[in-house]
């Protein structure tokens, strides 16, 4: 997938987006109440400044302007630090007026919310989520094992679970840092529109379902001990979790759900004894 690549504009530099990624990981550096993430902002979109104003009263004012308030979601922002560069570098070639001043502050001022809105749904309340289901996975099944499958310990799979997190959590974020500032780039005032292609909602509720099936399967690893337990046993845990799975894909309210597990555990108790 490849959205957005409908101007002529050039791309970013490969030098310049590697500076200003490396800054995104400080987005949030000196956030405050009153403006919030203004200068984390506008540390983010310096070397484009610094490229595209030749002077000092120039680079004063452009500096001055991307101090006022901001806020998004900071693996998002950097989409606005991409658009917003790309505008900064148009009003350097073609002059500074009111009306380009407007489109600055419009677009940023839009895009904030925009992006915090998909941001938050899909790192807070999915991708982080279904990152710690994969890091209880890897926990349960040394716990199963006794902390000895492939000859490593039990602080290694320790270890390896915090890692399988990480590593789950971060390179999908590292990746939207890096395309959101050639997309955002690309786009620039058209970047509302742009966003409006990429199926956000489409990815949510997919790993929404992925992260359902994993929590469900790491409830498993950690409430059936195979050590000493037969196959009847398991293959009714599994059978419970394939009838959540199923539930699941058909919009059963979660509370539902969780009265069915807790239910289904209860019956299993009582009639496997």
């Amino acid at each position: 997938m490849n959205p957005g690549l409908t101007s002529q504009f050039p791309p970013l530099t490969l030098g310049m987006q590697g500076r200003i990624f490396l800054r995104t990981l400080c987005f949030q550096s000196v956030w405050n109440f009153e403006r919030m993430q203004n200068v984390g902002f506008l540390f983010c979109l310096w070397p484009v400044l610094s490229k595209v104003w030749s002077t000092k009263t120039e680079l004063r004012e452009a500096a001055e302007r991307h101090l006022e308030h901001f806020n998004t979601q900071p693996y998002m922002g950097s989409f606005a630090v991409g658009a917003t560069a790309r505008l900064e570098q148009q009003a350097a070639q073609t002059g500074v007026t009111a009306k380009t001043l407007h489109r600055l502050n419009q677009v940023k001022q839009t895009l904030g919310p925009a992006l915090a809105g998909i941001g938050d749904a899909l790192f807070w309340g999915t991708l982080r989520p279904f990152s710690a289901g994969l890091l209880l996975c890897v926990w349960g099944l040394a716990w199963r094992t006794e902390g000895k499958v492939a000859t490593i310990p039990a602080e290694g799979w320790v270890l390896a679970g915090i890692g399988v997190y990480l590593v789950a959590y971060n390179a999908f974020g590292l990746w939207v840092r890096w395309k959101g500032l050639s997309w955002g780039y690309q786009w620039g005032e058209s970047i509302g529109t742009e966003l409006l292609r990429i199926p956000w909602q489409r990815w949510i509720r997919r790993l929404r379902k992925i992260g359902f099936v994993v929590g469900i399967l790491a409830g498993t690893w950690w409430l059936v001990n195979l050590h000493g337990r037969s196959g009847i046993e398991l293959s009714q845990a599994l059978s419970i979790t394939f009838l959540l799975v199923c539930l699941k894909w058909r919009e059963w309210r979660t509370q539902t759900l969780l009265g069915v597990m807790f239910g289904g555990a209860f019956l299993l108790q009582v009639f496997t004894r």
